[in-house]
């Protein structure tokens, strides 16, 4: 399986390594970016209106400005969409004590303090995965 991914990150060079590590991991089929929490509604939104299909995972930066993280995960959990509960959501900081947000309608696969490694990217795959058998049963 290979996951459709937005990426939400408002830093350039965050954006630039994640972007790169999730095309080197092989792991990804398509990966687009917004810069906040409010272009990330907006695309998730736009794949409503236009039936594409939504990304399996949202790499979601804590700290943005415009929308943050929190505030993302809170029009999140209200879209109504099908197959919402089909993407996952994966929190990021650079400060550990900033992530510590409760799972919001099981929405919250994991929070992970930056950068990501290749590590990281195969353990959110498990991770994900696990979800998805949990999920079947």
């Amino acid at each position: 399986m290979k996951w459709k991914v937005l990426l939400v990150e408002d830093d350039d060079v965050s954006t630039f390594l994640s972007t790169r590590l999730l095309e080197k991991s092989g792991l990804c089929s398509k990966i687009d970016v917004t810069r906040n929490g409010q272009e990330a509604i907006d695309y998730l939104l736009r794949c409503a209106s236009m039936g594409n299909s939504y990304p399996d995972l949202i790499l979601l930066d804590v700290n943005m400005p415009i929308m943050d993280g929190y505030e993302f995960l809170d029009h999140f959990v209200r879209l109504d969409f099908i197959d919402r509960e089909k993407t996952q959501v994966v929190l990021l900081s650079t400060n550990p004590g900033k992530i510590g947000a409760e799972r919001k309608d099981n929405a919250v696969l994991a929070q992970f303090v930056k950068p990501l490694t290749l590590e990281k990217v195969e353990e959110i795959f498990q991770l994900y995965v696990q979800r998805e058998a949990e999920k079947a049963h």
